[in-house]
């Protein structure tokens, strides 16, 4: 039988500090997300998966692009202690697409997520104003 989440939980509590980011935690490249976020586009293109369009950009990741400029987009990230990762991917009004990723890590001590999302929301934002 399957355990729930709650089960699961208390199985692996979580950990504060950072353990072996670069090796099992969070270790696919700037790269390797933007290759993910392009393939996601691509297979929403397909008649068949359409939905998959709208699906993906029900949440801009709390970014707030113009939907003007911006009318298409979708993002992904994760974090666990010492890593902070997100990746956005836009269409402009002109039909050109954009991918940023951000990744932050610290090895060492544990990131402050409160203060690390707005920043790392706020590097992409402007990324995305660059290229415009």
């Amino acid at each position: 039988m399957p355990l729930s989440q709650g089960q699961a939980n208390s199985l692996l509590p979580a950990w504060p500090e950072p353990r072996h980011i670069g090796s099992i935690g969070w270790f696919a490249s700037p790269d390797d997300i933007g290759r993910a976020l392009a393939g996601l586009q691509q297979l929403a293109a397909q008649p068949a998966l359409a939905p998959l369009g709208p699906i993906l950009s029900a949440n801009d990741g709390g970014l707030g692009l113009d939907p003007v400029r911006w009318p298409t987009g979708f993002g992904e990230g994760g974090f666990e202690p010492g890593m902070l990762a997100a990746g956005q991917l836009a269409t402009d009004s002109e039909g050109q697409t954009f991918v940023v990723v951000v990744m932050l890590s610290n090895p060492a001590a544990a990131l402050l997520i409160e203060s690390a999302v707005p920043r790392l929301q706020a590097i992409i934002r402007a990324a995305f104003e660059l290229v415009r």
